[in-house]
């Protein structure tokens, strides 16, 4: 009878030695590039086909993904935004890749960030978002920013309560029913008061996101109408160089002129941003009243970032600075 036992213990403990080694996982290790500048594609999404296995890559496009070795065989599908997807075929005698992807010119108008974990295009999110990109920012004559949105975005509104303050309304919603947000972080300052607009410098908005609907289970309850989505100009893989941007702007009906610059410093690993700006005018006229006084304003902002990444996320500080005096 013991002899049985042992025979028994010794087909059992057989049997979850094979099944572990039929378990064992193998390594795919790559790196992916821009086929042109061969700088790497950061965020890039790694997935094998077929299969629920996928990873992303990090800040120097290298990736690392594990499969069991049943299925190493097959077709890495390599996509990222701004890019043509590829397909590479993977075997079991090689573990390493060199991927290269064809920039495609044109294509950031599908980009879409608001409420997902990645970058994720337009088509792909369940949410209805209307995105403004750069070019439309910039090239749209407003004093405030919230005028740019509501100009580009349909059922979007701005409601003026002051020289250079707009409030924006959604479906007839505004205040604590329109959630204003700032890089992800809440924006509440024009929910305050009638005198109180979007906190912001116009000249660091590189892309802006609105959400137009319920969106309190996301959000909370200050998000009924929906939300907006201010995304500021954040530094990229420089090279370790420094690089930067100047914007100058002058409206005839008040004199307006606005000044701003913006120095970005980006290594692998650490990027750094410093940005200011000043924009003063004086009052409108219009065909009715004139001059309209108290109409002027005069608005200084200043802001630095330091962000770090590394392959287990990122971490990012941010300090701002934002006064606007009115009436001047």
């Amino acid at each position: 009878m013991p002899g049985l036992f042992r025979y028994v213990l010794q087909i059992v403990a057989g049997i979850i030695i094979t099944s572990n080694v039929s378990a064992q996982n193998s390594t795919i290790v790559g790196t992916v590039r821009d086929a042109v500048t061969l700088q790497p594609v950061a965020g890039s999404t790694i997935s094998l086909t077929n299969t629920k296995f996928r990873t992303i890559a990090n800040n120097e496009g290298k990736f690392k993904l594990s499969v069991p070795e049943s299925i190493v065989s097959g077709w890495l599908v390599v996509s990222s935004l701004n890019y043509a997807a590829d397909t590479v075929q993977t075997s079991a005698g090689k573990n390493n890749y060199e991927i290269v992807l064809k920039p495609v010119i044109g294509a950031l108008g599908e980009v879409v960030v608001t409420g997902v974990s990645r970058a994720t295009l337009v088509r792909e999110n369940p949410v209805p978002v209307s995105v403004i990109s750069t070019r439309a920012i910039e090239q749209t004559a407003e004093s405030n920013i919230i005028d740019v949105f509501a100009k580009s975005v349909p059922g979007l509104n701005a409601v003026k309560t002051g020289p250079n303050i707009s409030k924006p309304f959604i479906r007839g919603l505004g205040y604590n029913r329109v959630l204003t947000l700032y890089d992800g972080i809440r924006q509440e300052g024009q929910q305050w008061g009638d005198e109180h607009g979007v906190e912001v410098d116009p000249y660091n908005i590189e892309k802006g996101e609105v959400i137009k609907g319920p969106a309190s289970l996301i959000y909370g309850s200050d998000a009924m109408a929906g939300v907006v989505s201010l995304l500021p100009a954040m530094p990229v893989h420089t090279g370790g160089t420094l690089k930067g941007k100047y914007f100058s702007e002058y409206q005839s009906n008040n004199g307006l002129i606005g000044n701003g610059i913006r120095l970005s410093y980006a290594t692998s690993h650490w990027s750094f941003a410093l940005r200011g700006s000043y924009r003063i005018a004086r009052n409108y006229i219009n065909s009715i009243d004139g001059r309209v006084h108290n109409s002027g304003f005069r608005e200084t902002n200043a802001s630095a970032s330091a962000k770090h990444i590394s392959d287990n996320g990122h971490t990012v500080l941010n300090l701002t600075l934002y006064n606007n005096l009115q009436g001047v």
